[in-house]
């Protein structure tokens, strides 16, 4: 059998997610896994409604169906989280520091002063 990822190229991603099993009763457990998929399948349906400018019914429903679905998920599935250390080494990454960022030199984000630029495009007649 083929392995789908060259173990020479493999640079340890997976292994900086931690597992944590929210309980150690494994039928729960099992329900609560089972629950996830449901919870996934609304969401995505609520997320392409969204996209596509629908905020009817049937996007309440599909919304509301997936946060009912994973609320036992989150409570007694089995989550996978990923470790602080490596985001905050991937923050200062230079190549991520190349691509952009979304925050300034002072560490705040664009979307928190876009009020203070609206107001100043106001003052100025831009």
């Amino acid at each position: 059998m083929k392995e789908s990822i060259n173990m020479e190229e493999y640079d340890g991603f997976l292994e900086r997610f931690t597992k944590q099993h929210r309980t150690k009763i494994l039928p729960l457990r099992w329900f609560a896994n089972s629950c996830e998929i449901f919870g996934h399948y609304h969401l995505i349906k609520a997320i392409r409604l969204d996209e596509a400018g629908d905020w009817g019914f049937t996007n309440k429903y599909h919304s509301f169906m997936s946060e009912l679905f994973y609320k036992p998920y989150y409570k007694w599935g089995t989550v996978y989280e990923l470790d602080t250390y490596y985001t905050e080494k991937l923050k200062n990454d230079p190549v991520v520091k190349m691509l952009g960022s979304d925050y300034d030199e002072n560490n705040i984000p664009y979307w928190e002063k876009y009020e203070e630029r609206l107001k100043y495009m106001e003052e100025n007649g831009i």
